[in-house]
């Protein structure tokens, strides 16, 4: 499963998988606000050198919390920023990069105003705690 906003990276995508005789290939054409991810649907979600340019991240978390499974992950791979940061969210996201404490933090309200259950959290320090 893939989603993206833009349609033309998920037509590249849908031809390379189809080119490869892969058809276990579900693409989704997700808006700035919602990812079309049915709920309890997915094991894992990757955002990979996305996260920073998402407009409604707290939407955007929202709809892949429901979209895992119990026990699911979500997996966020992103530059941080080289400077020592202290600019505001959307002059960090101009630039590309994020301060990881500050996904962390994004995450971590997100879990709290959106979890029914318990949620674990693993921490890039390798600690595990849930919310």
């Amino acid at each position: 499963m893939a989603v993206d906003t833009r349609r033309l990276p998920l037509l590249f995508l849908w031809i390379r998988a189809l080119l490869r005789r892969r058809h276990n290939l579900e693409v989704i054409h997700g808006d700035p606000d919602n990812p079309h991810l049915a709920p309890v649907a997915v094991s894992a979600v990757l955002v990979a050198n996305t996260y920073h340019e998402l407009i409604r991240p707290k939407s955007i978390l929202d709809g892949v919390f429901r979209s895992l499974i119990p026990g699911g992950r979500l997996v966020i791979v992103d530059r941080g920023p080289h400077s020592a940061g202290g600019q505001s969210r959307e002059a960090e996201a101009q630039h590309h990069e994020l301060p990881p404490a500050l996904v962390e933090n994004e995450i971590r309200q997100q879990v709290l105003r959106s979890s029914s259950g318990k949620i674990a959290l693993n921490l890039p320090s390798g600690t595990s705690k849930s919310t």
